[in-house]
């Protein structure tokens, strides 16, 4: 197996006995620093513009760090922001996933930065609005969230006419654009069903713990991390959730006495 790294594939192969989620897969030595590669996210790859982003991302890589000298590899201020950005987002991507909220000071944090994208307000005002649908729903189904309801609904705001009205709205596709593929690769939103345009709001209550419940059902033996992990991540709604959600979502399942773990095996067990 091999990993594309920005500028070449790296060997990926483990350093001793079988692999875990969250191994290091390989290492490699840079003079005084080191580089480890490791797995936190299996996601099938099906639509040929997906792999042309991850690509576009690859080649964005090399350029922003690995074509950067030693000296300046860890300490650019851009890419301290970046990752800042980044853990802010995955702040609030699982307080939404879990908790259908956004925290107000982190809602702050994170469009306060000095490098934050022209789309991040509609970002999250989009996914306000979608927790707050799920939240008010008169029943714990999942909702249904179609992306021409947001365009038409960001229409009722607009005033002017003609052509710049055509423009306002043109502006709007594209940011809604940017949003929904946005919330779809943080594992926020799922497209159930591309020809009716219908996006299902992915969250743990709604989703994921009913497919946890089911799954131990099915194995009454138990079931291992990994292989609750990999059970998991194969099925297409839930190919972008991180790993760290899966293992606290069983976490919440274990405290409400809804599944048991044994300590001798570490399996889990529906109770």
């Amino acid at each position: 197996m091999a990993v594309e790294d920005g500028r070449t594939l790296a060997g990926a192969s483990a350093d001793k006995g079988p692999m875990l989620w969250g191994g290091c897969f390989h290492r490699r030595t840079l003079g005084s620093r080191s580089r480890e590669l490791r797995i936190l996210r299996i996601s099938k790859v099906e639509d040929p513009n997906e792999e042309l982003l991850h690509w576009a991302q690859v080649m964005e890589l090399e350029k922003a760090y690995y074509s950067t000298t030693e000296e300046s590899f860890d300490t650019s201020v851009g890419a301290g922001g970046d990752a800042n950005a980044g853990k802010c987002w995955e702040g609030i991507a699982t307080e939404a996933f879990f908790c259908l909220t956004i925290d107000p000071s982190s809602k702050q944090q994170f469009l306060g930065r000095r490098d934050r994208d022209i789309h991040d307000d509609i970002l999250l005002e989009t996914l306000e609005s979608i927790l707050h649908q799920q939240k008010t729903s008169s029943t714990k189904e999942v909702i249904a969230i179609t992306f021409s309801d947001h365009i038409r609904g960001g229409e009722c705001d607009v005033i002017t006419k003609g052509e710049a009205q055509a423009i306002n709205k043109n502006n709007r596709i594209r940011a809604l654009q940017f949003v929904f593929r946005r919330l779809r690769r943080a594992g926020l939103l799922f497209l159930e069903d591309d020809q009716a345009d219908r996006h299902i709001l992915l969250s743990f209550e709604a989703v994921l713990k009913p497919a946890l419940l089911q799954l131990l059902r099915d194995y009454p033996q138990g079931r291992s991390i990994p292989e609750i992990a990999g059970a998991i991540l194969i099925q297409d709604q839930f190919k972008c959730i991180p790993l760290h959600w899966i293992e606290t979502s069983l976490g919440h399942l274990v405290a409400s006495q809804l599944v048991v773990q044994r300590e001798e095996s570490q399996l889990f067990f529906i109770k």
